[in-house]
């Protein structure tokens, strides 16, 4: 069909309606509308030439959405003519078609959960066994733990993939809190990887699924458990209450006779130097905005 500029469509026309253009984020990701006003005898045939389904939108979008895809959806046809001069129309003799743009849809987002075992016992006592024995009886063969952890992947539709952004956050650690909505907070969640996949709309063109890969712990990434630290003579060897049998070790006094949570640090690095902890902080807004994901039901974790 013939785009025109200004007057009524002739057979074969569209004139864009530039007035009804606009772009909305709602709670299903940012959506785009653009209109187009034809003969009515020609709605479907316009609707199909100017906006065939998954053809994508044309124009600029704001910065925080070059990535994003946004492609035809759904149609509406609305008549348009002259009104008030006695005439009676079988047909309208204009239509104006509406065209909706959305982002297309994602694979589901995942979150498997599960737990991981930690040694976490050395060091301890028996509570029982020690009260009735009248001394501290230590536990001998180390017992677990387990701690929540949960497999996140967030799915998102882009024309390209950020692959040197990708290759730069695995591996590292989220550097932004996403308790609200999420209860995720900073430090709990280690970015993994990514699986992408290219595609192709009906309308010819190409872009990429790209699943973000994610392990959620409940407690930051980069905190161990430490155990005690045992006592030894001025040779360098381990002291035990029973020698023979080197049972029920002794440990230093003070906090580090102490088991417990701990960061390890290399003193070598600054504070806010890469290499200091165990894992490094990446921003992982890039991935968050662009997949319009909502929160789970509960709102955390």
């Amino acid at each position: 069909m013939r785009r025109i500029l200004t007057g009524n469509p002739l057979p074969g026309d569209y004139k864009e309606l530039a007035e009804v253009e606009s772009l909305e984020m709602n709670e299903d990701g940012l959506i785009a509308r653009r209109a187009i006003m034809c003969r009515w005898d020609e709605r479907y045939f316009a609707a199909m030439s100017v906006f065939a389904f998954d053809s994508p939108y044309p124009n600029p979008l704001p910065d925080q959405f070059q990535n994003t895809v946004l492609v035809v959806k759904s149609h509406s046809f609305e008549g348009m003519g002259p009104t008030g001069d006695g005439r009676v129309f079988e047909e309208w003799p204009f239509c104006k078609v509406t065209a909706v743009y959305r982002t297309p849809p994602y694979l589901g987002q995942e979150f498997n959960f599960s737990v991981e075992a930690l040694e976490t016992t050395e060091g301890r006592v028996w509570e029982k066994v020690s009260a009735e024995a009248g001394k501290d009886v230590h536990v001998e063969i180390p017992t677990s733990i387990t701690m929540p952890t949960a497999e996140i992947n967030i799915p998102c539709r882009r024309w390209s993939v950020p692959y040197r952004t990708i290759i730069q956050t695995t591996g590292r650690i989220n550097k932004n809190d996403y308790s609200e909505g999420w209860g995720i907070p900073k430090h709990t969640l280690l970015m993994v990887g990514a699986q992408t996949r290219q595609g192709v709309t009906s309308f010819g063109q190409t872009y990429w699924d790209v699943v973000y890969r994610f392990i959620y712990r409940n407690r930051s990434w980069n905190e161990v458990w430490r155990a005690p630290r045992q006592l030894r003579d001025a040779d360098g060897v381990l002291q035990w209450k029973d020698e023979k049998n080197q049972l029920d070790p002794i440990y230093v006094k003070g906090p580090v006779g102490k088991a417990g949570w701990d960061v390890p640090v290399d003193t070598d690095k600054e504070a806010t130097e890469d290499g200091r902890y165990l894992y490094d902080e990446a921003d992982f807004t890039y991935v968050f905005p662009q997949s319009y994901m909502n929160p789970p039901p509960e709102g955390t974790l």
